[in-house]
């Protein structure tokens, strides 16, 4: 289940309010929508609820500790649902790399979510090689996103057409002992989206071998 509700909570502001808004009643929406979210992927037979932190737009003393404190209640409240709560870093937003989780996952301990790894925001924020990044944080993954990009800029762009080495991640997951959701990410495709499934297809088959219908 993902979660980022992009002009559905605020029509005037794309994916607020957030965990990082500081405006109480607007931060609950987010918190009911995650309730929403959790209750609707328990009822589907969902395993995962995907969420990320939002973009702190006023930073403070009181920043890390707004921070935690909504990531935990989040993850408390999907986990009531019966399902896995997990965390994706995403470009530009108040944990935006693996480490930044890494960091939030050390201070929270058992309050922490898993990890939801988007590949191609591992070039957008260039952390180190993806594989090695992969290895690092295989026990923790909870669902992994796909889709390519040009290394140093978040786009999500139709495989073939950027930086991402799809074979050595596709390799990796399995290796690293990774059974969970892999999905394409392709959400600026939607105008062409038979070809975009096509492409998608066409890598997982070659790479990963012919999916069943």
């Amino acid at each position: 289940m993902e979660t980022g509700a992009r002009f559905l909570l605020d029509p005037r502001s794309k994916h607020e309010p957030t965990l990082m808004t500081r405006d109480g009643a607007a931060r609950e929406r987010r918190f009911d929508y995650y309730r929403a979210v959790a209750a609707m992927g328990a009822r589907l037979g969902a395993r995962v609820v995907s969420f990320w932190a939002g973009i702190d737009r006023a930073p403070g003393s009181d920043s890390v500790g707004w921070l935690h404190e909504g990531i935990a209640r989040t993850a408390a409240l999907i986990r009531r649902e019966g399902l896995v709560a997990s965390l994706e870093p995403e470009p530009g937003m108040a944990i935006e790399t693996v480490a930044h989780w890494q960091r939030m996952q050390e201070a929270l301990g058992a309050d922490a979510p898993a990890l939801t790894l988007d590949v191609g925001h591992l070039y957008a924020v260039w952390e180190g090689e993806p594989v090695a990044i992969l290895e690092g944080v295989a026990s923790h993954l909870a669902q992994v996103h796909l889709e390519d990009m040009h290394r140093g800029r978040h786009e999500h762009l139709l495989p073939g057409t950027g930086d991402v080495d799809f074979a050595a991640v596709l390799t990796e997951l399995p290796r690293v002992g990774y059974g969970g959701p892999v999905c394409f990410e392709l959400s600026r495709s939607s105008h062409c989206a038979p070809t975009a499934v096509a492409t998608c297809r066409a890598v997982w088959d070659r790479l990963v071998g012919p999916a069943r219908d």
